[in-house]
């Protein structure tokens, strides 16, 4: 086993299995057990997919011990937030397109409001838990010794969080644009938040811009659920507007990675990642 976890890659395997394992595991109750009230199944859901992450964060640490430092603490608070908030420009401008170019309004039902919110959080808490916390973490802990390497880790774990969205596809029951999208600016995104955690070694800035980001952004498509709202964003055509806001989400998450990594940076990220073995 000490062998697979000095491995990035094989490392990463693991937990994802370890995530996959806790996930059904919190998800047996929900799974025969229904609610009629859809925040008691977004509250359910928020349980589930958090408290899984969190299993694996805890096995990681207990796993990797002395080597494992996760960065949910004080240390480089302020830079988390400003390094991870250029994504909010994203929901600005989603914001403007909504309201004044589709002349769409956001919910202003609490009920809705409010199952936005344990959506947010659900995505914001539980992907940057083990999308930042673990896989990013365990990347630049063996990679951080090189720009190139640096890179590499918030690339390949941005990757892991993209692909991860292909699980939508049992959502709207098939390959859509949209979905096709939605993975290239998860990684994106995935990349400007990593670099941000990896600039910084402190989760909480990805965290909150995360929650906060799909919070803005489900203010406008909630449903009275995830997956209804999932559905019908997935199977819609693309439009101009969409594509134009996917570029632009591209362009916001591939540059924070090359700015926040630039060369300059190097040695200041070596301090907070590599350790002598």
């Amino acid at each position: 086993m000490k062998k697979i976890l000095n491995s990035p890659m094989a490392a990463t395997a693991v937990f994802s299995l370890f995530y996959v394992l806790f996930a059904n595991i919190l998800g047996i109750f929900p799974y025969f057990v229904k609610f009629d009230s859809p925040v008691i199944n977004a509250i359910v859901s928020l349980i589930t997919s958090v408290g899984a992450s969190a299993l694996v964060v805890l096995t990681a640490k207990k796993l990797l011990k002395d080597k494992y430092e996760i960065g949910l603490n004080s240390k480089n608070l302020k830079k988390g937030f400003l390094y991870a908030s250029p994504v909010l420009i994203i929901s600005v401008i989603c914001i403007v397109f909504n309201v004044f170019v589709s002349h769409q309004s956001p919910v202003t039902n609490i009920s809705l409001i409010l199952i936005a919110f344990l959506s947010a959080v659900t995505a914001g808490a539980g992907e940057e838990l083990l999308n930042r916390g673990v896989y990013a973490n365990i990347m630049a802990s063996k990679w951080a010794k090189t720009t190139k390497g640096v890179l590499l880790a918030a690339f390949v774990s941005a990757l892991f969080f993209g692909l991860g969205h292909l699980a939508n596809i049992y959502v709207v029951g098939k390959l859509t644009s949209q979905l096709t999208w939605q993975i290239i600016y998860a990684t994106a995104l995935g990349c400007g938040f990593a670099a941000a955690y990896i600039r910084t070694k402190n989760l909480w800035g990805c965290i909150v811009v995360h929650t906060l980001f799909d919070f803005l952004s489900l203010l406008f498509v909630t449903g009275e659920s995830t997956q209804e709202s999932l559905k019908t964003v997935l199977s819609a055509p693309m439009s101009t507007e969409a594509l134009i806001l996917n570029i632009i989400t591209c362009i916001v998450g591939f540059g924070m990675m090359f700015f926040l990594l630039r060369p300059s940076k190097l040695e200041e990220i070596k301090k907070l990642w590599i350790t002598e073995e």
